[in-house]
């Protein structure tokens, strides 16, 4: 949906850590939130839809576009960006350690991941209706995300509860009681040097 409001809200909070450099976005599906970004950076993206490519070099002509399986070791060099985003991709990875595991190694030091994920609570496990996708084959519980996270260097530095209503709704939120209730997680990461 090429809607600012609900992009925008995924680009500003990045804003306020890193303000330029090169942002690589997997699963950039038809480039919206590339087309956003483009103001700020220089900008990159994979997805697996060779036809999801074709609309985003329509939507987001500056950004280097490329048709690959993120299951497969990322094409890039290590420590080549400055942020690398994810919106509602990595759960339909079936080895997300080792995806994650490539975001780490090209993402510079003190660089960004900014990733939005379902998870798997209390909610989910009782009206599992909820997540009827049956492409999610990496859908876990939130310590599991975050432990995951940290033993490749990417500890959190922001957390927001999000559900998605409708397209122009959104509920954010920071409230930990909201985080037992809504199945959607917006972090941001930042990779420190040293892997646990």
């Amino acid at each position: 949906m090429d809607d600012d409001q609900y992009w925008l809200k995924r680009l500003n909070p990045i804003l306020n850590y890193v303000q330029a450099g090169h942002l690589l976005e997997l699963g950039c599906a038809y480039g919206y939130f590339l087309k956003r970004a483009t103001n700020s950076f220089n900008v990159y993206g994979l997805d697996i839809s060779k036809f999801a490519l074709e609309q985003a070099k329509r939507n987001c002509p500056e950004a280097k576009l490329e048709v690959w399986d993120i299951n497969t070791s990322l094409p890039f060099r290590d420590e080549e960006f400055d942020v690398i985003a994810s919106f509602d991709t990595l759960e339909h990875v079936a080895n997300i350690n080792f995806c994650v595991k490539e975001i780490s190694r090209v993402l510079r030091k003190n660089g960004l991941l900014v990733l939005q994920i379902p998870i798997k609570n209390v909610i989910m496990n009782l009206l599992g209706f909820l997540d009827s996708d049956k492409t999610h084959v990496s859908v876990m519980p939130e310590e599991q995300i975050c432990n995951l996270l940290y033993r490749n260097s990417l500890p959190l530095i922001l957390r927001k509860s999000l559900w998605s209503f409708s397209p122009s709704l959104d509920v954010w939120s920071s409230n930990s009681v909201l985080r037992h209730v809504f199945p959607h997680v917006y972090y941001i990461c930042r990779k420190n040097g040293q892997v646990n």
